[in-house]
């Protein structure tokens, strides 16, 4: 039937219509879906426990014993009781807590290979060959070895470890055009067809690569405000 329903309006607004693990189609079950549903936000997560070492529902009915751990100090100090992706309740998994579990810190990561070019965990058994090639030196005088935030080690990917490895510094970029007014990695051939706002490149651009790699004038409000004068924008 085509009768109106309040709750219709939550599929089209918060619905992912997909296929699921049984190979049926349905409603994906998120968070914002199962709260607009059930007509407000879902009930904060809250610790619970004798010894404050469970994160959960509010109106879960759960009995512990006061026995104490050790481990239970960790979610006092670094625990973040929420609800995940899934909608359930639970601590986030920090590196922190983790690591607090642990017993520890993570092990550092360490360089090693023949020739230092590999970053790994301590305890992983790496094999490599001893052939040495130029960009090996790049990790020597460059590399940051590091555990990332996947928890993972590697080399941090700085400009200029990219740099080296890509065999050097990236070209300085250039003034060009014939009035000046363009800022490009190699020279640009324009007509000569002047207009107010170049003279304000002259005066207040900055020619520079920017973070994506690409050569553009700087945005600096000096050289916005010029150009907006001289076009009357």
């Amino acid at each position: 039937t085509c009768e109106w329903r309040e709750e219709y309006a939550c599929f089209d607004k918060f619905g992912v219509c997909e296929r699921g693990a049984s190979g049926e189609c349905g409603w994906r079950e998120t968070p914002e879906l199962e709260a607009c549903l059930g007509g407000g936000e879902p009930a904060p997560c809250v610790v619970g426990g004798c010894s404050g070492q469970l994160c959960v529902e509010a109106d879960d009915d759960l009995a512990t014993t006061c026995e104490w751990r050790e481990e239970y100090a960790c979610y006092q100090e670094h625990g973040v009781c929420e609800r995940g992706a899934s909608g359930e309740c639970g601590w986030r998994e920090t590196p922190e807590l983790e690591a607090c579990l642990g017993g520890g810190e993570p092990a550092p990561c360490v360089v090693t290979g023949c020739s230092g070019q590999v970053c790994a965990d301590a305890d992983d058994e790496v094999v490599t060959t001893c052939e040495w090639r130029e960009e090996y030196a790049c990790y020597a005088e460059h590399g940051v070895c590091e555990r990332g935030a996947s928890g993972e080690c590697g080399w941090r990917p700085t400009p200029e470890l990219e740099a080296c490895l890509g065999g050097g510094e990236a070209a300085p970029c250039v003034v060009t055009g014939c009035s000046g007014q363009i800022c490009a990695s190699e020279d640009v051939a324009t007509d000569c067809q002047w207009l107010e706002e170049y003279a304000c490149y002259d005066k207040h651009g900055v020619c520079e690569r920017g973070a994506s790699g690409e050569c553009g004038w700087r945005a600096t409000p000096e050289l916005e405000a010029c150009v907006e004068a001289a076009t009357g924008d």
